[in-house]
């Protein structure tokens, strides 16, 4: 659930920053808060700094870095869970001695 909020907040700020990219302090803002936002909704993640600065430089802000962060912080959250364990098979039913 945590993760689709946050590849969602990241989908819209990328989408808004296209616009923005002409306004510096408007791109700037928009950064601040998307970073906040990803902060408040999975923690502190430091991944999430070099996005921020990379966002931060004019002209890169076309690229997506929010999606692509936020994305490879999942696959690599789910690649650090340890696999479940086996459920047993089910016991056989006791045969009937009468």
């Amino acid at each position: 659930m945590r993760w689709g909020l946050a590849l969602a907040v990241a989908i819209v700020s990328d989408a808004l920053s296209v616009p923005a990219e002409a306004m510096p302090f408007l791109e700037w803002a928009l950064d601040g808060a998307t970073v906040l936002a990803l902060f408040a909704i999975m923690g502190w993640r430091w991944p999430l700094l070099p996005a921020l600065i990379a966002e931060a430089i004019p002209g890169l802000a076309l690229f997506p870095s929010w999606m692509l962060v936020v994305g490879s912080m999942a696959v690599a959250d789910r690649l650090k869970r340890p696999p479940a364990p086996p459920t047993p098979p089910p016991a056989l039913p006791a045969p009937d001695r009468e």
